[in-house]
């Protein structure tokens, strides 16, 4: 008799441990994404002189101009990051990719006006966010979740309220 694990078994395992691997990384980009998003965010909001340093402005003054800015840089900031924890933690895999390309957008915009304005500083992370963001967003439209309930009749985990 042998003890060697039939083709078919040894697929479903790995294909288990792919799955798993894959919702990890996912999990990890868009905790990762959202905490860089919202310490940013916080950053607008509680001390703009940070934030213009993090943007190639360093040792400018905070004028009421750039504070008015940095608010509403910080409240799309945090509203983003509030939103993809809470997208992540419903394990909404249908919505969570539309917030990923909204965030990749936002952060394309801001490479665009770092270009523009010359802000080199601001550029790597900008770009990093956009390309990791959009790519993990793509993967994630082109490889829709699985509706397993019929064949395990558990619910169908793929989105909110499912």
């Amino acid at each position: 008799m042998s003890t060697e694990t039939p083709p078919a078994e040894r697929r479903s395992a790995s294909s288990t441990e792919r799955s798993r691997l894959t919702r990890w990384l996912i999990g990890a980009v868009v905790v990762l994404g959202a905490l860089v998003t919202g310490l940013t965010g916080v950053l607008s909001l509680v001390a703009p002189a940070t934030f213009l340093a993090l943007t190639g402005h360093r040792g400018e003054p905070v004028t009421a101009g750039v504070r008015v800015f940095a608010a509403y840089a910080g409240a799309r900031e945090l509203a983003i990051a509030v939103a993809l924890v809470v997208l992540l933690a419903l394990r909404s895999r249908r919505v969570l990719p539309g917030l990923m390309m909204v965030t990749a957008g936002a952060n394309a915009v801001d490479v665009v006006g770092a270009v523009a304005a010359g802000r080199w500083v601001q550029l790597p992370g900008a770009v990093v966010v956009a390309l990791v963001f959009l790519a993990t967003a793509v993967w994630l439209f082109t490889h829709p979740p699985v509706d397993r309930s019929a064949a395990t009749g558990r619910p169908f985990s793929g989105d909110v309220g499912a």
